[in-house]
């Protein structure tokens, strides 16, 4: 039987391979460097990550509003579960438009 922290650690898991696989339907390239992202528009995703600086794009990093890069690790899982069910729904409207 499985202890609830691991558990916890593949829905961590999940969650990010979710981001990742996202990037290839909605992705856009970033306004900070050459990656291609998510951005983040919906405002009360937009976490304060340091100094006044918060979250405005997601794909193998997180990237803040001045261009700082950070570990996906960085958010804690509360956050990266409420921006995985929101790229969930963008991809699922994605794919509405693609018909």
């Amino acid at each position: 039987m499985k202890t609830f922290t691991q558990k916890l650690e593949e829905l961590i898991e999940s969650a990010h391979l979710i981001i990742a696989n996202s990037l290839v339907l909605i992705g856009e390239e970033s306004r900070h460097s050459n990656q291609i992202i998510i951005p983040i528009r919906k405002e009360e995703l937009q976490f304060n990550l340091d100094n006044g600086r918060w979250l405005e794009e997601i794909g193998s990093v997180v990237i803040d509003n001045k261009g700082y890069q950070y570990s996906l690790s960085f958010l804690d899982d509360e956050q990266v579960f409420s921006i995985t069910d929101h790229i969930m729904e963008l991809g699922k409207i994605e794919n509405l438009n693609r018909i």
